[in-house]
């Protein structure tokens, strides 16, 4: 999950009327701490977010965020103790509380680094002890890392998909160790942002790495979390191979499939666990978030439909589906998601290709429950 200021506005409007409430009075909070922010009303940008923090529904995938925003702004102003307690809200609540990582690369924290209130906080974070839930046969599902890690265990190895924020590939190792596993032979990365790579060198010093081209360059690269808080270039021990055309691996009594699909960064990979009938989507597929699959980064709008139409038509009916965030999900859940985004794909191209303004469909679209923003996606990328 990256771009975060702008998954904030894509989400409204896609759940209970209730739980939307809630989204769009933290969007509004949110946006006018931003605006105070750009003011240099370092108070305002505080009490904004941290508003914004109490307004955003429990389990909201962007909750973490906005607290971390509401430390950030208590930081700002050298208040140590409300700042690690809104660091500490993301650790206890689970959701992806290990993005107060990026903390220690904010200037923000400056004044509160050498506190006894910050240092805590962060030794809790280092220290953290991840869920692990069987998936069945050699595969388990781990949960706290930052993305869902999948892990597949046995006598050919361990094999891991993603590996979380830095501190997670730590916790990761952890893990592992107490199952009796071996540190992984295989790493496949379904994508290269921070939540799902940057515990990778604490994970690699014997590991390939599968990750799709574009990934691999977007890897070469600094990452951007918010202005001003940039993550390194990365650097990985051991080896990097590029997945450009699907490839299918043996270990541990399955067949595993490594599955090229940009859309939610332009260097996505899913990958397929047959035997065990499971399905990792990455970012491609968030459903406690987007009912829609994402867009981003997808050149073919038409032909990445078309992929996807054809993987549910292979998929056993009781393959099991992990995204790249948020609980394990059915087939049939998927396959309402790919069935929305194509109907809303073919009726933003119908009335494109009638000739109807972008503003104008949008407004059309909004009586569907098709959100503005993601209209405007589908729009640019209908030829």
């Amino acid at each position: 999950m990256n771009s975060r200021t702008g998954l904030l506005i894509l989400l409204l409007g896609y759940a209970a009327p209730l739980f939307a409430q809630g989204t769009q009075r933290a969007d509004s909070l949110y946006n006018a701490g931003e605006a105070a922010l750009s003011r240099k009303d370092t108070n305002g940008y505080r009490v904004n977010m941290e508003r914004a923090a109490a307004a955003m529904p429990e389990r909201h995938p962007n909750r973490p965020f906005v607290q971390y925003n509401a430390a950030r702004g208590n930081a700002m102003m050298g208040r140590a103790p409300e700042a690690a307690e809104w660091l500490g809200r993301m650790l206890y609540e689970n959701i992806e509380g290990l993005m107060l990582w990026y903390s220690g690369l904010d200037p923000a924290f400056d004044r509160i680094r050498t506190s006894a209130d910050y240092r805590d906080v962060i030794d809790r974070a280092e220290s953290l002890t991840l869920k692990v839930t069987s998936l069945g046969g050699s595969l388990s599902l781990l949960e706290g890392a930052g993305g869902n890690v999948v892990a597949s265990i046995g006598a050919d190895g361990t094999l891991l998909v993603d590996a979380g924020y830095e501190p997670g590939g730590r916790a990761i190792a952890r893990a592992l160790a107490g199952m009796g596993a071996k540190l992984p032979r295989w790493i496949i990365l379904t994508h290269s942002h921070e939540d799902h790579v940057g515990g990778v060198p604490a994970l690699d010093a014997a590991a390939t790495v599968l990750a799709h081209p574009v990934a691999i360059r977007q890897l070469q690269e600094a990452q951007e979390f918010i202005p001003g808080v940039t993550a390194p270039a990365k650097e990985f021990a051991g080896s990097i191979d590029p997945v450009a055309a699907t490839r299918t691996l043996l270990s541990n009594g399955d067949s595993i499939e490594v599955i090229p699909l940009p859309a939610h960064s332009g260097g996505d990979l899913l990958v397929w666990f047959h035997r065990a009938r499971v399905l990792d989507t990455g970012d491609n597929f968030l459903p406690g978030a987007n009912p829609f699959l994402e867009l981003g980064g997808i050149r073919d709008i038409e032909d990445y439909l078309r992929q996807v139409g054809e993987l549910i038509a292979r998929l056993d009916p009781a393959t099991r589906i992990v995204p790249g965030h948020g609980a394990v999900t059915t087939l049939s859940a998927f396959r309402a998601v790919y069935e929305k985004t194509r109907d809303g794909v073919a009726f933003v191209r119908e009335r494109k290709v009638a000739g109807i303004p972008l503003e104008t469909i949008k407004q059309e679209a909004a009586a569907r429950g098709l959100p503005g923003p993601w209209v405007e996606r589908a729009f640019r990328r209908i030829n």
